[in-house]
């Protein structure tokens, strides 16, 4: 699919979609080259936004859903460029958010805020380090711990947003009838 058609389908300009790639630090692929799960993951953060979701707290949580995929080992699963968003393509489910990061929708398998967790597993080879991950300070459980947080802020936000979106639909559903 072509940017231009997913600007078409998020309601933004092509200047807004690259505005939102180039803060979350996307890989931008070919102009006709957008997946359906790029595009659904375009579609979230704009919801986002219109919902005033601030670009630093999606920045922020973004990142950090990344760092749990990575130290879970899911970069290392394919070659995709665009492996922390191609989960987006699953359906939205409200049960599942209890095992799915938000913004990526990946499924960890395991709930979120798990005490006990396998996080040791590479299923694909990359450059070695020189110290494991747990040596330099890495801990997928405090990431996680964290994301949380930072999902529970989001979660604020967009409900004291709702009432808020009804009522401008409402207003705007009386001045546009003929």
């Amino acid at each position: 699919m072509a940017l231009a058609a997913v600007a078409g389908r998020c309601g933004r300009p092509v200047v807004t979609l690259r505005t939102i790639q180039k803060s979350l630090g996307l890989h931008v692929p070919a102009s006709d080259a957008y997946s359906e799960a790029y595009c659904r993951f375009l579609e979230k953060i704009v919801a986002l936004q219109a919902l005033h979701v601030g670009r630093t707290a999606l920045v922020d949580i973004f990142e950090k859903e990344r760092q749990i995929l990575r130290l879970l080992h899911v970069d290392s699963i394919g070659s995709s460029p665009t492996w922390y968003l191609d989960a987006c393509a699953q359906p939205e489910i409200k049960a599942a958010l209890a095992t799915r990061l938000f913004l990526s929708g990946y499924d960890l398998g395991f709930k979120l805020d798990a005490t006990v967790l396998q996080d040791t597993l590479d299923f694909g080879s990359r450059e070695s380090e020189l110290f494991m991950g747990a040596e330099m300070g890495e801990d997928v459980r405090k990431l996680l711990e964290d994301y949380l947080r930072m999902f529970s802020a989001i979660r604020q936000v967009v409900c004291a947003e709702i009432p808020v979106i009804r009522n401008a639909v409402s207003w705007a559903s009386k001045i546009l009838e003929p």
